[in-house]
């Protein structure tokens, strides 16, 4: 479920993986945020976009810096286990 995710809202952002979401509330991006580190063994954060200020501001699933590696490292084990397709290994750093 999070590469369908990544590969649907996310992507490379100055080589730093981030999802962006809309819809979800803070409480479930806290519980998915929750989930993804533990999945990956990284440190997720939600970033909120602070130039709109609305309760569907934009927000996004982020990474800090150093765990940015293993976070797309884990991304590509999944897209290698579940053979994804090669027009899509650009939102993960190329195959």
């Amino acid at each position: 479920g999070a590469l369908v995710w990544y590969m649907d809202d996310g992507g490379l952002s100055g080589g730093i993986p981030a999802i962006t979401s809309c819809v979800f509330t803070r409480k479930d991006l806290e519980r998915l945020t929750s989930k993804i580190g533990s999945m990956t063994n990284t440190r997720p954060y939600i970033y909120k976009n602070i130039k709109v200020n609305t309760a569907h501001a934009p927000k996004q699933i982020r990474v800090y810096k150093p765990d940015a590696p293993v976070m797309i490292e884990a991304l590509r084990n999944i897209a290698t286990e579940v053979e994804l397709p090669d027009c899509m290994w650009y939102k993960i750093g190329g195959k």
